[in-house]
């Protein structure tokens, strides 16, 4: 746990920068600080992204629960914004033997990665300001941050966020994967290099070494090595050992994460656009199911954590890859309100979809949904006649199989019915639209 919460300070480190202001501010009966972020968000200069706000706490100097509503009001100057969202509000809290214990409603666990370090260190740093007060222990109510239960944080915490800022440190994100190598999860990293070339490799191989949390896992084929890592032309070509290949995962889920692990973590470099692969020394087109005769850029879409306490859920949009005959999987994370279905949304993200990294659209352009509806595991999509332009049989047939195997990912689906204008296309296609469901041998 303290090697946990080194890491989250030091990577904090460069984004908080200084936390004094010399500004005169007016001369107060009773001054508190509250830390809030900056309005203008910078990584230079002499306040980095926090900075306090001092308030008259008007007698109210020992009472936790007044201070506390009071800072999640919000800022009283245009300067400064809360961390948070507007809504969030204090649920609890409670002092005992030093450990202020602070629980607020669970707008908190909406944020994530850096977003998350910054509004936890301005809570911490508000509350170390009272009395009494030695660590801080931050929870969203009825939910987890960033899967845990709680971020605790000390005041050795703030001295160690202090001596960061000592060394040129710079803050990034490694992107590891979750048990079922389904999605990519945050974990703040800090790297003092200064030459790129240098901090891509740090951080591949950092990823090689796997994270500090237990619930997630390295990326990257067991025993895998970085042997090189050079940027030129906005292009970061990363040279893995052998194992790289041989110990490849064997789902095109776990291959495509592997590859955008890296791929996320490296063009967060303003230098680095697209990463390109190499294994001992050889360009890589193709790595297990994946098609890398193009260079694949940054896809911030398979970043997680699926967070079901804001109403968010899973599917898997089924798509094509390159001139294949198979389907691949990719994860997507989807939003419900009130009045929309799981397939609805589905098929909206489906149509959506835009091609890329290797994969391919099988639905042909400009396809709408007329409806849908479900009714004991049946789910029949009424598209408009736009899906009819695929060309050829084969063409349609994936189309189709695209479709079905979206839908039959959602645990409500199972079986699907596609209709066109209404009704079901004449001639040879009519076959092809019988009622049907997903198949593993549709995949790879």
């Amino acid at each position: 746990m303290k090697k946990r919460i080194a890491a989250f300070f030091c990577a904090a480190a460069l984004l908080f920068g200084t936390a004094c202001q010399k500004e005169k501010m007016p001369e107060l009966l009773h001054p508190v600080q509250f830390f809030y972020k900056t309005a203008e968000t910078t990584f230079e200069g002499e306040y980095g992204v926090i900075a306090p706000e001092q308030r008259e706490a008007n007698g109210h100097e020992e009472d936790l629960q007044w201070l506390l509503e009071t800072y999640f009001a919000g800022p009283q100057g245009d300067t400064l914004v809360a961390p948070f969202r507007s809504e969030t509000t204090l649920t609890d809290c409670s002092l005992e033997d030093g450990v202020l214990s602070v629980t607020v409603s669970s707008h908190l666990a909406e944020l994530g990665g850096v977003d998350l370090t910054v509004a936890c260190a301005c809570i911490a740093m508000t509350c170390l300001e009272f009395a009494d007060v030695d660590s801080v222990q931050i929870s969203a109510e009825n939910t987890l941050l960033e899967g845990r239960s709680a971020i605790v944080i000390t005041r050795s915490d703030i001295a160690l966020m202090d001596r960061g800022m000592e060394s040129n440190s710079r803050v990034f994100q490694l992107y590891f994967t979750d048990e079922a190598r389904r999605y990519l999860l945050p974990e703040e990293t800090v790297v003092t290099e200064s030459e790129i070339s240098e901090i891509c490799r740090v951080l591949v191989q950092r990823l090689i070494d796997g994270s500090q949390e237990d619930h997630k896992v390295s990326p990257l084929p067991s025993k895998t090595r970085v042997l090189g890592v050079s940027v030129q032309g906005g292009i970061c070509s990363v040279n893995f050992s052998a194992e790289f290949s041989k110990n490849v995962f064997r789902d095109e889920i776990a291959q495509r994460t592997a590859l955008l692990s890296v791929i996320d973590t490296l063009t967060q470099l303003e230098q680095v656009d697209a990463v390109e692969f190499y294994e001992e020394g050889n360009l890589l087109v193709s790595y297990g199911f994946m098609d890398l005769s193009t260079v694949w850029s940054r896809d911030e879409s398979v970043i997680g954590p699926v967070r079901t306490s804001v109403n968010e859920f899973e599917a898997d949009l089924c798509v094509g890859i390159g001139s294949q005959s198979f389907l691949a999987r990719t994860p997507v994370k989807l939003r419900q309100s009130a009045n929309e279905s799981p397939a609805a949304l589905a098929l909206g993200a489906l149509l959506n979809w835009q091609p890329g990294n290797g994969f391919v659209r099988l639905v042909p352009e400009g396809t709408s949904v007329r409806s849908v509806t479900m009714e004991n595991g049946l789910c029949t999509v009424d598209f408009t006649k736009d899906f009819l332009d695929c060309g050829n049989l084969e063409a349609q047939k994936l189309a189709i199989r695209c479709v079905v195997g979206t839908l039959c990912s959602l645990p409500e689906v199972e079986r699907v019915r596609i209709l066109v204008e209404g009704g079901v296309p004449e001639g040879n296609l009519g076959a092809l639209f019988d009622t049907q469901v997903s198949s593993d041998h549709w995949f790879f």
